[in-house]
């Protein structure tokens, strides 16, 4: 089952979880996904190597969790939300590859750490 990468990477994410991330004041991209989503499936292989390589990524399976998708307006999957530093989450409106990605999280993290961008 390709989700197991998300829990052997530690990228997957309970409710109460995700409620206290923003407290971390971390930048860091969510998805929101669920299993049977065959656009989430593929997905997979790219959230885990954003993880490998450092960025602060992570995942909810909305199946089983419903409320989080009520919650956090989510209407479609996947839907990858940002959370700044600063603890508010926003959708992700960039390109879903892998490099655009990776930049978009460099990026976070560099307007956090006072570089230019």
């Amino acid at each position: 089952m390709p989700f197991q990468e998300y829990v052997d990477a530690k990228i997957e994410l309970r409710p109460e979880q995700l409620r206290q991330l923003s407290k971390l004041k971390k930048p860091s991209m969510i998805m929101f996904y669920a299993k049977w989503c065959p656009h989430c499936v593929t997905m997979v292989g790219t959230w885990t190597a954003l993880k490998k390589d450092g960025h602060s990524v992570y995942a909810i399976d909305c199946a089983d969790a419903s409320d989080v998708s009520k919650e956090f307006g989510i209407q479609g999957y996947p839907t990858i939300k940002v959370l700044n530093s600063s603890g508010k989450l926003s959708d992700y409106k960039g390109s879903r590859d892998s490099d655009s990605l990776s930049a978009s999280m460099s990026s976070m993290n560099s307007m956090m750490s006072g570089g230019s961008v």
